[in-house]
């Protein structure tokens, strides 16, 4: 088993065995009352969702080099309920961490030169009521010099874009926490009951007996083969199940809209594109800075972000999401700002030129024209492209501001005439939006940034409140069982590495096929 060995830092490889080690847990042989094993696969994942917790305190408290809160033993040593106890604490802790995060990052904003155009102290709901303008600015008397670079574009003027209404001024979300802990647990018990098993339990070796396999036999995998595909962290592999590069497709319904209320009647089926963002600056040891960077021995920080080759990177991604969606027949496409929040919010403890707001906002615009482009070249004529942006917060502002710039610049002809196709949902919902397009259309598809290591990542556990991945999954029990078997959750430990071929073979196994992305020249 791995130990997290709190002086180097490192997992060290302790070999035990393993039916000894099941039944001293279990009590066997000692008098106490006896667990199933899945009882102890659920304590283990506890206990790595607990580490997981730590190892993230540890890094924005001390840069990765703070001892473990508690240790490995004394985990291993606590009762189920003083683990719970214990994990909601902690989450508490890393929120706190997470706004004083934010704090600062307002702080650096307002001493920038960048600035709104707007603030969300106009609701919108007062001028519009509850029409829905299909065209038109939001904000008509505000007078924006688009020419200005200090300046964030927001929903002032239209730009020759369709824009939809229909949620502006309400961001959607939980009513509170105990909302969004009622629906996690409950999708979590809701897919252990349609897979027939104890959470923890494996179920990729019958999934193709279960209730519903039908549908989830229609995952596809796209997997790219190019030479990018197998450089530094970019294969599939030890901790990696998906490939930087690769996409997955899967048909789910949602259970809950975007107030996280129930959705009752008919749940129409659409896909959903599972693919990873390029994490470059999620905190100070981000996983793939080191494939896109070089030392820079005059800068403070850790190293030089290449700039070109993070960029041609995530146009490769988008270019895979473009050519699922074609193969797949998809007449609406939902998008949202791909792998331009967490990967992006901490680059500058990678990089410190990036600590300035300034020069942050400008990287993201110059990857949502980049993204623009490559949609305008490479997805169907044929496919309707949905924008969901979000105005009311700092970050969600700055990347909308990034995709509008994107879409209004009229200097390249693909670009005039994607847009004419593109509509902005203003503090759109992919998920709910997904559902309601689907009631019409049966290719409808929207993209998640997914996790790599584990699709979902840990949407059951109580941290990760605002990801995008882990909050679809907690409204879709569909996709959430899904995503189960093609973890093959249950079936290995999480820190087991994965064999490269792995999630092709789990796709295989659930009946679903894999395809090699082949562009025509």
């Amino acid at each position: 088993v791995a130990i997290w060995d709190s002086q180097t830092k490192f997992p060290v490889e302790v070999p035990v065995n393993r039916e000894a080690m099941l039944a001293g847990l279990m009590g066997h042989g000692g008098g106490k009352a006896a667990a199933s094993e899945s009882d102890v696969e659920e304590r283990h994942w506890k206990i790595d969702a607990i580490e997981d917790i730590q190892r993230e305190i540890q890094e924005k408290q001390y840069g990765g080099r703070g001892h473990a809160l508690v240790s490995s033993e004394d985990l291993s040593g606590m009762s189920a309920a003083d683990l719970e106890k214990l994990e909601h604490t902690l989450e508490g802790q890393l929120q706190q961490l997470k706004d004083e995060e934010d704090s600062d990052r307002m702080k650096n904003f307002q001493s920038s030169p960048l600035r709104r155009s707007i603030t969300s102290e106009r609701d919108p709901s007062a001028l519009f009521g509850s029409e829905v303008a299909s065209r038109g600015a939001l904000f008509p008397d505000v007078d924006v010099d688009d020419k200005d670079p200090y300046t964030l574009f927001g929903q002032e003027k239209d730009r020759g874009l369709h824009w939809d209404y229909t949620w502006s001024g309400s961001a959607g979300g939980p009513r509170d926490e105990s909302q969004r802990y009622k629906i996690r647990h409950g999708t979590k018990d809701k897919v252990a009951e349609e897979l027939g098993i104890r959470w923890g339990q494996e179920a990729l070796k019958w999934a193709q007996q279960l209730k519903g396999a039908q549908t989830m036999q229609q995952s596809v995998l796209y997997t790219d083969q190019t030479p990018a595909a197998h450089i530094g962290e970019a294969p599939a592999g030890g901790r990696y199940l998906m490939g930087r590069y690769d996409v997955l497709a899967t048909k789910v319904w949602t259970d809950f809209d975007r107030n996280w209320d129930f959705i009752k009647g008919t749940k129409p089926l659409f896909w959903v594109a599972h693919a990873a963002g390029i994490n470059i600056g999620e905190s100070r040891n981000a996983s793939d800075f080191p494939d896109f960077s070089s030392q820079d021995n005059n800068n403070s920080a850790a190293g030089r972000l290449e700039e070109n080759l993070f960029v041609e990177a995530m146009e490769h991604i988008i270019q895979n999401i473009a050519y699922a969606a074609n193969d797949l027949k998809v007449e609406h496409l939902i998008f949202f700002p791909f792998g331009m929040g967490a990967f992006l919010r901490n680059l500058s403890l990678c990089d410190a030129r990036f600590a300035h707001t300034e020069e942050l906002q400008r990287l993201r615009r110059v990857i949502a024209r980049a993204f623009i482009k490559v949609l305008a070249k490479h997805l169907s004529s044929n496919t309707k492209f949905h924008l969901c942006l979000m105005f009311e917060d700092m970050e969600p502002q700055f990347n909308s501001d990034a995709f509008l710039r994107a879409l209004a610049d009229d200097s390249v002809e693909e670009v005039r005439k994607f847009k004419k196709r593109v509509i902005v949902h203003s503090e759109g919902d992919v998920l709910h939006l997904a559902h309601d397009l689907a009631g019409t259309s049966p290719n409808v598809m929207l993209v998640n940034g997914a996790n790599r290591q584990l699709i979902g990542n840990h949407w059951f556990a109580g941290h990760a409140k605002r990801a995008i991945d882990e909050n679809m999954h907690r409204r879709s029990w569909r996709m959430s069982a899904t995503s189960y078997l093609l973890n093959n959750y249950g079936g290995r430990r999480e820190r087991d590495p994965r064999r490269p071929d792995e999630l092709a073979r789990n796709v295989a196994a659930l009946g679903g096929r894999v395809e090699v992305i082949k562009w025509r020249k």
